[in-house]
């Protein structure tokens, strides 16, 4: 059999009827490049694997240039090396054993992913990382919007359930429709807050398991593929983001990453499959994708990009003649794959999209300034000093390393360990002819570059280096980028260059003598990637907190007359999003005033909080009290127009608002709990003291 490339054999011996009919291979060829291609090839199956039957082993005779590793004979060039293939037939034991292997992988997925988190439990309905507050209550109420919308005939990416009468555009605060609607059973018949903690959950388990399954392409041993999974799920990035104030569930919710690297990998490297059906794939994962966090799946589309773009400029302008023509080939391959691509990605997310890019009054500008989302950027030493969040963190370096990214703990994810880099990088050299390690080390090393944002950072000082992040921030839609966030594909492709390298390593030629038998070297060797996968491993338990507010306040939320219009204190703002967590478990019962979300600001710009409504006074007097200071707008006494009473009775009329509810929360309570005692008289309902509701609050304003 005659043989052009490297990839030739990859796909030659997918099938086993094929390798049982080979007696030698020959390749035709005057460039290193391609010899080392095929030789490359034979190795990737020269592997001895107990439970593989019809091992046969065959000369490879390449007819080209001599080397140190070659031996011309009858005018051809034969490698000297021992090539051994085992057909990819499996025999039933060997399918019910790995059938069990799976399982048991997938079970200590599961396990590890609830342990995480107890005492509490996956269906708990009355806590939430923050207490209810911060970033997971927004997504709980997003949890609960996106079924509500689609039943009651809403669009899901607007809103006047919060900013009441205005309204809020959604597209932009990262909905995470898909994720809405899977849970939408669990919502509807638990609860919103139920729904988030079990997603939490699975979202862990499901990278862990997607990255599993991808790597069992790509590995022959399942534990190989199991540390892959447990590096990638469970690893100091995802676990970062599913717990804390900032817990950020569409960020940890991953697992179809891998998947579209996979889709990547076959349409521009492997070209193994039909090219219509990868692209259809492809484009139904990053469809999907978009419908969970599309920020995440643009980070992704940047590197491949980037990396892709050069290997085909290099291929088809600077390669030997010989290559050309297999460059163009492959070029068309891709084409076709993307193009098909297309079809799925727009079916699924254009929508979103449109909403994103060209609907009446989208959002434009970033959210942040430049120099708010740089300050999130990871530093130099940042894979390399563990923080508070993993387990295995001495008090001084983890103190120092809570330190970079913007002190923000859920978003400093890009630890990594000195053991794992150092076993990463041995991988990467003595595999560097290998096509998978290369090429995720290569996206690795892109992604860490990236992650380090417009200027280099050491140990917490700016040394004023300009660094490629820094174009991207001037690039349309990249200006809301924030650096560390590539940190999620720096796990990723560490996670595949690291379990390619164990299972060559676990399938190297044995060594055999006394006293020395395999299964030991193979235990050795899971062991001590066992114990660097320790170096990672996350703090637990994660801490989920029970709610501040009074037990009894579901009860008194349902005196609220449903369809109302709802005014709280504290305000509804960025970081306090209790009052959005009380309408969804009230299921969008009423709407209220305010609200977390982005909106348009002046010149272009967006914000992360609700513009001021006239009269501005109540909104400066609300939220200067609840903070203790004055946030987000001017001090209430530089207040414009109508104050005190006046201003308040103002605000009810104009917004048709029928009920204020009054909890004693934030700096400035009771002021605030005087100021509607004057203007509103005594409430209707007074739970302990703690929690007031004035109903029909518009007419009897005074």
């Amino acid at each position: 059999m005659v043989l052009d490339s490297g990839g030739a054999i990859d796909r030659c011996f997918e099938h086993a009827h094929v390798v049982e009919r080979i007696r030698e291979l020959r390749v035709d060829t005057q460039h290193p490049a391609v010899l080392g291609g095929c030789v490359a090839g034979v190795r990737r199956w020269a592997v001895v694997n107990e439970g593989l039957a019809n091992r046969r082993a065959f000369p490879l005779t390449v007819r080209g240039r001599a080397s140190e590793n070659t031996r011309v004979r009858g005018g051809h060039t034969v490698v000297n090396y021992p090539v051994l293939v085992m057909a990819k037939v499996r025999t039933a034991r060997h399918n019910h054993r790995g059938a069990v292997v799976v399982a048991a992988c997938l079970l200590a997925f599961a396990i590890v992913a609830v342990l995480l988190y107890l005492p509490t439990g996956p269906f708990d309905n009355s806590r939430l990382p923050g207490g209810g507050f911060y970033d997971p209550a927004l997504t709980v109420w997003l949890l609960e919007w996106t079924p509500f919308a689609l039943i009651h005939g809403h669009n899901p990416f607007w809103t006047t359930y919060i900013n009441y009468p205005t309204g809020a555009d959604l597209a932009k605060t990262n909905p995470a429709p898909l994720l809405g609607v899977f849970a939408a059973p669990l919502t509807i018949l638990v609860g919103p807050v139920a729904s988030y903690n079990f997603l939490l959950r699975l979202a862990l388990f499901s990278s862990a398991s997607s990255m599993f399954f991808i790597l069992r392409t790509w590995c022959q041993r399942p534990w190989a593929a199991f540390l892959g999974g447990l590096l990638y799920g469970f690893g100091p990035y995802l676990s970062g983001q599913a717990h804390g104030n900032g817990a950020q569930l569409q960020l940890a919710f991953s697992p179809l990453l891998p998947v579209i690297i996979w889709c990547l990998y076959d349409l521009a490297i492997a070209q193994k499959r039909h090219s219509v059906r990868m692209g259809l794939l492809l484009g139904i994962f990053a469809g999907a994708q978009a419908l969970i966090d599309i920020e995440m799946l643009v980070y992704l589309a940047i590197l491949v990009f980037l990396y892709v773009g050069v290997l085909m400029l290099k291929s088809v302008a600077f390669g030997p003649a010989v290559n050309r023509p297999d460059a163009v080939r492959r070029v068309r391959y891709l084409g076709v794959g993307l193009g098909a691509a297309g079809g799925p990605f727009l079916l699924l997310s254009g929508d979103l999209l449109w909403w994103l890019l060209f609907s009446p009054g989208h959002l434009t500008g970033p959210v942040f300034p430049t120099s708010f989302l740089q300050a999130y950027s990871s530093d130099l030493l940042t894979p390399f000093m563990p923080t508070s969040n993993e387990l295995l963190a001495p008090g001084s370096i983890a103190r120092a390393a809570d330190g970079f990214v913007a002190n923000n703990d859920h978003e400093n994810g890009g630890y990594l360990g000195i053991p794992l880099i150092a076993t990463w990088m041995v991988t990467a050299i003595a595999l560097r002819r290998d096509r998978i390690v290369r090429i995720a080390t290569g996206l690795a090393a892109i992604a860490f570059v990236l992650s380090l944002g417009d200027r280099l950072m050491i140990d917490g000082h700016d040394t004023h280096v300009p660094l490629p992040e820094g174009i991207l921030v001037h690039l349309p839609l990249l200006d809301n980028s924030m650096p560390a966030r590539f940190g999620i594909d720096v796990a990723l492709f560490a996670s595949v260059a690291l379990s390619v390298g164990l299972d060559h390593a676990l399938g190297a030629p044995r060594f055999r003598h006394s006293g020395d038998p395999d299964r030991w070297r193979i235990a050795a060797l899971v062991g001590l990637a066992l114990a660097t996968l320790a170096t990672v491993a996350p703090r637990a338990p994660f801490r989920l907190s029970s709610f501040e507010w009074p037990a009894t306040l579901d009860g008194d939320l349902t005196t609220i007359p449903s369809g109302a219009v709802v005014l709280t204190y504290p305000y509804p703002i960025t970081d306090w999003d209790q009052t959005m967590l009380w309408q969804a478990q009230r299921r969008m019962a009423f709407r209220i005033v305010g609200g977390t979300a982005y909106y348009p600001g002046p010149n272009h710009t967006t914000h992360i909080w609700v513009p001021l409504s006239y009269p501005d006074y109540v909104q400066e007097f609300l939220v200067e009290e609840q903070f203790g200071h004055s946030e987000y707008y001017p001090p209430f006494s530089q207040a414009v127009g109508p104050t005190g009473d006046t201003a308040l009775c103002l605000y009810l009329t104009k917004r048709s608002i029928d009920t204020v509810v009054w909890w004693d929360a934030g700096s400035g309570a009771a002021a605030v709990q005087q100021y509607f005692d004057g203007a509103l008289g005594q409430p209707n309902l007074n739970d302990h003291g703690v929690l007031l509701i004035w109903r029909h609050a518009s007419s009897v304003c005074r």
